[in-house]
């Protein structure tokens, strides 16, 4: 889908510039089309490793999942565990994610694994599995909320010794799903790119948004990039108008440009 949106885009409407994906599988699809057309593709919320080095005409505003899975990595060792469980979703994200704390950990401990597709309703079988190999802790990585809210219902189903849980940004950023399931939340581990509430540009945005839709906002590592994805974007159109070439070449110029996410 991602594939047709691009040629769409590019054939009909003759963009130069595309602000997408949020999902880093869409990103990679898309890429070869994007790139033959000299199309920069500009994202705040694809955050797969993979992605990264993959085109001259992509950049993102967002930290790349290997910086997140190095920190839960290093959690693990410093923890002591010895043997993790990961509960992973077979897309191009998470399997991204996974490998990034396949290389920080794999080295010092041993992971058992298992994939689902994000088709599956029922966790139970393959949480007791994955917990009868007797982990010190567990690490799941869905690729959706809902998803991974299926996997937390199952989970506090499931009869077995509860082990410590480390999460993803898809679960631990969103607020009501966090709130739906703390008991089992409790005491879990995530690991996801700050925010600063010092930064007034920061603040000023959660207010805009808290005043227009009145509630504060999920996923807040994705809204300051999408946010000041924009205004480079803007900056870069009025440097070089509508040239996607040039303009991504110069965002790679580009030091402490003042945003909501900081410099």
């Amino acid at each position: 889908k991602s594939v047709s949106a691009a040629q769409k885009l590019i054939e009909v409407d003759k963009v130069r510039v595309i602000i997408g994906s949020t999902c880093s599988g869409a990103v990679l699809s898309m890429l070869p089309v994007t790139d033959k057309a000299k199309v920069f593709v500009f994202s705040g919320g694809a955050t797969s490793p993979e992605i990264t080095g993959k085109s001259p005409l992509f950049a993102r505003t967002i930290a790349s999942d290997s910086g997140e899975m190095l920190v839960l990595a290093e959690l693990a060792v410093a923890k002591g565990w010895k043997k993790v469980a990961v509960l992973q979703e077979s897309t191009d994200y998470a399997l991204a994610s996974y490998r990034a704390f396949e290389k920080s950990f794999g080295s010092k401990g041993e992971i058992v694994r298992e994939e689902y597709p994000d088709t599956t309703t029922d966790f139970r079988s393959v949480l007791t599995k994955l917990m009868a190999v007797k982990p010190d802790a567990m690490l799941i990585i869905p690729q959706s909320p809902a998803t991974g809210k299926r996997i937390l219902t199952n989970l506090a189903q499931v009869k077995t010794v509860r082990v410590p849980l480390m999460v993803g940004h898809v679960i631990a950023g969103d607020a009501d799903l966090v709130s739906e399931h703390k008991a089992i939340l409790e005491g879990a581990y995530a690991a996801d790119q700050n925010v600063d509430m010092k930064n007034e540009k920061y603040l000023a945005l959660e207010k805009k948004y808290t005043d227009k839709f009145g509630k504060a906002m999920d996923y807040t590592a994705y809204a300051q990039g999408q946010y000041d994805l924009v205004y480079i974007l803007r900056e870069g159109l009025q440097k070089y108008g509508n040239d996607g070439e040039k303009i991504s070449a110069w965002v790679r110029t580009l030091r402490d440009f003042d945003g909501a996410s900081g410099k």
